[in-house]
């Protein structure tokens, strides 16, 4: 069954590249019901906005922000787009970063979310390796250290998170900013 799911990501990466919004209604599992996740219509726009590759394979915006009311799925749609930045776009050496204004904001949020979220989804719960501080996703079938695609949480930002061959940080509460085009002249 393990090799069977694996597969199964595989085949269907370079369509959810396309469209993430299909990679989360058809792959991930919402925890407690173990339903695919039903996404509000400014979800579906946001993610597809911000997370639809360019034809050159880069994201468009540098940074991208998702702000509503509480309670309507921010941490939810943070952890989904973490999950779905480290395995579809991501590839080898990809680090996934939660940023956090401390410690305990990191852990019991958005980390926690992608745990239980990869944990009900069944082609995922048994290829990741899960540990306090980290999600590791084999690449090419097996685990090692240098090349496993990772969802880190970090408390508070920490220069590491800079050392990524491919990095998104995904920040709870952080201070808004505007969408940007990557490669604009703003970009560092």
């Amino acid at each position: 069954m393990k090799g069977r799911n694996q597969t199964t990501v595989t085949v269907n990466a370079k369509r959810w590249k396309q469209d993430p919004c299909t990679f989360i209604r058809e792959l991930l599992r919402e925890p407690r019901a173990g339903k695919p996740y039903v996404l509000f219509p400014e979800q579906e726009r946001f993610i597809r906005e911000a997370f639809t590759l360019t034809p050159a394979g880069r994201l468009q915006y540098s940074t991208a922000v998702y702000s509503c009311p509480k309670k309507n799925g921010k941490s939810t749609t943070a952890a989904m787009l973490a999950i779905y930045a480290a395995i579809v776009i991501g590839g080898p050496f990809a680090a996934v970063y939660i940023l956090a204004n401390d410690q305990d904001q990191s852990v019991g949020v958005v980390f926690e979310l992608a745990k239980r979220m990869i944990e009900a989804t069944p082609a995922l719960r048994h290829s990741a390796k899960i540990t306090a501080t980290r999600i590791e996703f084999p690449v090419f079938g097996r685990f090692h250290p240098s090349h496993s695609a990772r969802l880190r949480r970090l408390g508070r930002y920490r220069g590491d998170a800079g050392r990524a061959r491919r990095a998104l940080g995904v920040h709870q509460r952080a201070q808004p900013a505007p969408l940007r085009r990557s490669g604009s002249r703003t970009d560092h």
